[in-house]
């Protein structure tokens, strides 16, 4: 199929360029007939029979993809972006216009028209050639799988606050006990904290003394929130419908960030600011009670019986949404390691799920709650498998990620030598920037700058890896500036200067390459071994992403941008006082991206120690920074 539509492309795109070179080879008799105002030309005739040759095409892109919409959906929907595409770009249409403007013999603009249809139709030939990286698929996997986690922790929060909403019809008076032993506990914070804050009101922040007491009676009653919260369960959960015990422990969340503040005011000495945290604090466990009486309220009014129903309701919705979600996963065929795979799981928990709805149906509330605990255990075994997964896809990932940048840019580096060279010999042809480039040199020279704009994609694309990355801090930036070097460069060149600032800028831009390369070597061996390391010492649990680069490589290549951007800086001011008009501002934009760049060097080594201290903070609780 695919050598069979390509063939076709080829086709029509060597016909149309058969077309334009054929104008310039017409017969004299030939001409005139193109220009009869009411007779067809030759070309026209040959343009219309490439217009039918179009035509099959588009039919053939139909009848193919409706052929391998069930064994080959992928290659299917290729045919189909490649038919949509052919329309959108009006190319029969075009073709038509193409026709008029031979047969009216303006070779000129007809030329024109093909030579954009040739690129149009190219474009087409790599739509349907495009081959997915390994590195684009272990990304839509990834993505896939995240996905898939997502769902998963939705079933999860919802069958949880399922589960305990069961156990409370199951037993009432327990529910109740539980519930009003919290609604005593958060009052009696409200009143300690009413407390802290009379007693904060009494001082001026002069008595050192009596500020560090508060702060260590204000941080006692944070701890004491911070558990409160947790024993309500976790404030993050992401199901549908959010509890009074969520409400609640979000509120006290609120409320011991609040006091964690005003503990370190107190300790500061500044008792007017740490009364304001203090009222904030207690606003937040004013909710977080006002949200465990409602439920008490709640609790008390109820009809088992009814309530029953609607949970045995909501209980089949979320087990329809558990089936969706492990069929989907089945029909993925994702991959089976141990005894039961991730979809199996899901579909297990459907089905204990499915029990539990019809047991609430029943008023058996006990026994759903043991189905649901059930349902819960499974969705949890599918979510550890999926984690694993997205474990060993994102090093994978990121192993391709580095063999790629290193392709990418010693590809950059060999092509920025030969420009290099073929500019160095043309400044050596010239004789001194002062003297005038002789037209062939002109040509060549234009073609070199023309190089070298190819490589400032190159380093863009380069660059939106690392962005896509994410982890990594000092590459991203470095080669960002690498970019614009490149494009300075070459609009220097484009103003035909070949001098010494350009032969500069030229080593700058190897060494830079030569650096990158050398840096993504070195990671490429330490990033296995760090994986490696990781999963032996995390075992089954979550495992951390490793940064895409060792912060040793990213502190190297913080030294070498230092060091080149003082070299660039005075490049600059010794050109300065040389420099023709036209040149001085490209001057003045490469020094303010020189400026751009040493601020970006602060910020890249802040962010930088900010990614190495949660490591240094572990092995030593009491490290200073």
């Amino acid at each position: 199929m695919k050598m069979f539509s390509t063939m076709l492309c080829l086709a029509l795109t060597l016909g149309l360029q058969i077309e334009t070179r054929a104008q310039a080879d017409l017969p004299g008799g030939l001409a005139a007939e193109a220009r009869g105002a009411d007779q067809t030309s030759p070309l026209g005739a040959r343009q219309q029979r490439i217009k039918r040759l179009l035509n099959d095409l588009e039919s053939k892109f139909t009848e193919l993809a409706t052929k391998l919409s069930e064994e080959q959906p992928e290659q299917a929907e290729k045919l189909e972006e490649a038919f949509k595409q052919s329309k959108d770009l009006l190319l029969m249409q075009r073709m038509d216009e193409i026709t008029a403007l031979l047969d009216s013999a303006k070779l000129e603009s007809a030329t024109d028209e093909q030579g954009n249809v040739i690129g149009d139709l190219k474009d087409l030939i790599d739509l349907l050639l495009y081959e997915e990286s390994e590195y684009e698929r272990l990304q839509r996997e990834i993505k896939q799988l995240e996905q898939w986690k997502e769902a998963l922790d939705g079933l999860i929060d919802d069958e949880r606050e399922l589960q305990e909403e069961s156990d409370s019809l199951a037993d009432p008076e327990k529910a109740l006990a539980d519930l009003e032993a919290q609604i005593e506990k958060t009052k009696d914070l409200i009143e300690q904290q009413n407390a802290m804050l009379e007693s904060t009101a009494k001082h001026d922040g002069s008595d050192v003394d009596a500020m560090d007491e508060l702060a260590d009676e204000q941080a006692d009653l944070r701890q004491q929130t911070e558990a409160l919260a947790e024993e309500l369960g976790s404030e993050e959960e992401s199901g549908k419908n959010e509890s009074a015990q969520q409400q609640a422990s979000k509120s006290l969340g609120k409320a011991s960030k609040s006091q964690g503040k005003a503990e370190e005011q107190l300790a500061q000495g500044k008792p007017q600011e740490a009364g304001s945290s203090e009222e904030k604090a207690l606003e937040d466990l004013n909710d977080a009670l006002k949200a465990l009486e409602e439920e008490k309220a709640r609790l008390q009014q109820r009809n088992a019986e009814e309530t029953a129903k609607e949970l045995a309701q909501q209980q089949s919705e979320t087990a329809s949404e558990t089936e969706q979600l492990g069929d989907e996963m089945a029909e993925a065929g994702e991959p089976q390691d141990g005894e039961s795979s991730p979809a199996e799981n899901v579909q297990n928990a459907q089905q204990q799920m499915k029990q539990a709805a019809q047991q609430l149906g029943q008023n058996q509330s006990g026994q759903a709650s043991k189905n649901q605990e059930q349902a819960i255990e499974e969705l949890n075994k599918a979510r550890e498998e999926i984690e694993r997964q997205l474990n060993e896809l994102r090093d994978q990932a990121q192993q391709e990620q580095i063999a790629k940048l290193e392709e990418v840019f010693k590809k950059m580096l060999e092509r920025q030598r030969t420009v290099t060279g073929g500019t160095r010999e043309i400044d050596e042809r010239r004789g001194g920037e002062e003297k005038r480039l002789r037209r062939a040199d002109r040509i060549e020279l234009r073609q070199w700058a023309k190089e070298e704009r190819a490589l400032e994609e190159d380093a863009k694309a380069a660059e939106q890896l690392l962005v896509d990355d994410g982890t990594s801090v000092v590459f991203r930036d470095i080669v960002g500036y690498l970019q614009l070097e490149i494009g300075s460069v070459s609009e220097l060149m484009e103003k035909q200067q070949t001098g010494r600032l350009v032969r500069q800028s030229h080593a700058e831009i190897e060494s830079t390459l030569e650096e990158l390369v050398a840096a993504l070597e070195n990671s490429g061996a330490g990033l296995g071994q760090q994986q490696q390391q990781g999963q032996q010492q995390q075992g089954g649990q979550q495992q951390q992403r490793q940064s895409l680069f060792p912060p040793l490589a990213e502190i190297k290549l913080l030294k070498f941008t230092q060091e080149r951007i003082n070299r660039q800086t005075k490049a600059i001011e010794i050109a300065r006082g040389e420099a023709a008009p036209e040149v001085e501002a490209i001057l003045n934009t490469r020094y303010q991206d020189a400026a751009k760049m040493q601020d970006q060097l602060t910020n890249m080594t802040r962010q930088l120690a900010a990614q190495m201290r949660p490591s240094t903070t572990q092995e030593d609780p009491n490290a200073i920074d």
